[in-house]
């Protein structure tokens, strides 16, 4: 009787999922915004480079933002924060992607969301001169120190969640390690003293044609179950990447042996 081979556990490959399709459309739009603000504010005399700083940078940093939307939320908020207290001209469309990054670093922490809300809020407030009036040399000042406020509190939240990250793999990995062994030791034990109880029945000589090819259905039955059981300790072990206790060689098939039945179904 032929019996399935295991089949190789296909791979998960990263697709273009709606969230990310989503996002993208967003930085689309926030770009088509910022390049329309910079046309209708071009300066008909007195242009100076400077006047593309922001946008450029902006431009710039929403494909960041649509490809690794962690970092890419951090390089908005700061540079909504540095552009807004910044002497260089603002491009106040790109506002708009501050919604956006908002809304990805509160899925990671919550109190980073809020800081980096608080900051675009008073940096909104000293651009509008409301907080508090500041000449070229202070604003320069105030920049940097928005600049490496922003930074610092993308570092330190990006690192919990990293941290966070990391924990649940390894939780992860201990849970399948665990089922793993449980498999390893339980049911394919049980199986093989299934099998071995099957063939203890077949060497008795009062047994008909009838019932011995029952037992041998029986048996191949459950030959095929042991098959399944050390495919699913395969895959547990695979998705370890071998960096688990409980590797390929500590979970072993035994051999197959034409007397007893014992091991996969050739």
């Amino acid at each position: 009787m032929s019996h399935p081979q295991p089949s190789s556990t296909p791979r998960f490959t990263p697709q273009f999922t709606p969230p990310r399709r989503t996002l993208t459309i967003a930085c689309a739009t926030v770009a088509c915004c910022v390049v329309t603000e910079t046309i209708l504010r071009w300066p008909t005399a007195n242009f100076h480079v400077s006047y593309l700083l922001i946008p450029l940078l902006a431009l710039a940093s929403l494909p960041v933002l649509a490809l690794a939307p962690e970092a890419g939320a951090w390089l908005v908020t700061t540079l909504i924060c540095v552009g807004l207290v910044s002497p260089f001209p603002m491009s106040y469309s790109y506002l708009l992607a501050m919604a956006v990054a908002m809304t990805i670093i509160w899925r990671e922490h919550r109190w980073a969301a809020a800081l980096a809300g608080l900051l675009a809020v008073t940096a909104l407030l000293v651009d509008r001169r409301l907080l508090f009036g500041l000449g070229v040399t202070d604003s320069v000042v105030v920049s940097f120190a928005y600049c490496m406020f922003a930074i610092v509190i993308g570092l330190v939240s990006r690192w919990m969640a990293d941290s966070r990250r990391t924990r649940e793999q390894a939780r992860q990995r201990r849970e399948r390690e665990r089922i793993a062994a449980a498999l390893h030791d339980r049911t394919t034990n049980d199986l093989a003293n299934a099998i071995m109880l099957v063939n203890t029945d077949l060497d008795r000589d009062d047994l008909s044609q009838s019932q011995r090819d029952d037992l041998l259905t029986i048996r191949s039955f459950i030959q095929r179950a042991m098959t399944g059981t050390y495919q699913a300790i395969d895959t547990l072990d695979d998705s370890d990447d071998g960096t688990g206790s409980c590797t390929s060689a500590d979970v072993r098939r035994p051999q197959t042996s034409p007397s007893n039945g014992i091991g996969d179904p050739h």
